[in-house]
């Protein structure tokens, strides 16, 4: 399935039984069952040091050695979307693209993931294609959301059961540091540090550079940033730092010759197609008119 998505080649798949008329295969990136399907089903066919472990690290799971992943497990009325097992501790994912929690999701799930976890540790892992963590409106008497107050997923669920007359043996502190939040594009730079660090073998390698691909086929991928290169600085002194600006130790040093006259003083940086800095080309406005003249590098010998 991932190929022929990553290809577009599901039109047919998704034509109308009535008018046989078929659909764009973009219109299949949308679908956040199919994607929760795609990753987290990729992830229970990787071997667990390629895949769960690097997208699970913020948890502090410890290593992972063997995972049952179950989708759309449903218990009283809440159908969180994947139930991973990791034997020792229980991880409830719910996920979401371009859509809002509802408004008692959350703490249903987390009766839900206190329920199945039975005794073990557990998690509430919330995954949406956010930049950085939503926030979440907080409860009030009887569970009531408040519309005009919101925070942090784990802090809003805590108020839940601080004023809710459903009750787990575990304080409302205790529950917020168990809901964690990441991004899908969290998931795929770890899935891509994991490829690239561990090397995997040539299933793992394929299955996981056919998940990033139809990551990024949703733009729920980013580069990441590692800082700006190639940003050297000549080694310059000012003359006169009166007529420009105070004199500030972490500036480059400037070396201005600077005719003697009195005016107001503008400077202008120029570039060049070869090189990022020739010089400055100072006006000087004075009593008998505008002068202009060159400020080359100390290195020029013809500016």
């Amino acid at each position: 399935m991932l190929p022929a998505e990553v290809k577009k080649k599901l039109g047919r798949a998704l034509a109308c039984s009535v008018c046989h008329e078929e659909s764009g295969s973009e219109s299949y990136f949308g679908f956040e069952d199919v994607l929760t399907s795609n990753v987290f089903g990729a992830l229970r066919y990787l071997e667990p040091r390629y895949g769960l472990e690097p997208v699970l690290s913020d948890l502090d799971l410890g290593p992972i050695v063997s995972a049952n992943v179950e989708f759309w497990p449903n218990a009283d009325g809440c159908e969180p979307d994947v139930e991973i097992d990791l034997g020792h501790t229980i991880v409830i994912v719910e996920t979401k693209l371009k859509a809002l929690f509802g408004p008692d999701q959350l703490p249903r799930e987390v009766i839900f993931a206190h329920r199945r976890a039975n005794g073990r540790p557990w998690r509430l892992l919330c995954v949406t294609d956010h930049v950085r963590e939503p926030l979440h409106h907080k409860f009030s008497s009887g569970g009531v959301p408040l519309k005009s107050s919101s925070t942090s997923l784990g802090k809003a669920v805590a108020t839940y059961f601080e004023y809710s007359d459903e009750k787990i043996d575990l304080t409302p502190a205790e529950i917020g540091e168990r809901i964690l939040w990441t991004s899908w594009s969290k998931i795929a730079e770890s899935l891509e540090n994991s490829w690239r660090r561990l090397h995997p073998p040539p299933h793992a390698h394929a299955l996981i550079s056919d998940l990033l691909a139809t990551l990024e086929a949703r733009g729920l991928t980013r580069l990441p940033f590692h800082g700006f290169t190639n940003l050297q600085a000549t080694s310059l002194e000012w003359s006169q730092p009166s007529l420009w600006a105070p004199p500030i130790p972490s500036r480059p040093e400037l070396a201005w010759a600077i005719p003697s006259m009195t005016g107001e003083w503008g400077a202008t940086l120029l570039f060049t197609t070869d090189r990022r800095f020739d010089g400055f080309l100072a006006s000087a406005l004075a009593a008998l008119g505008q002068y202009k003249s060159w400020f080359a590098r100390k290195d020029d010998t013809d500016g």
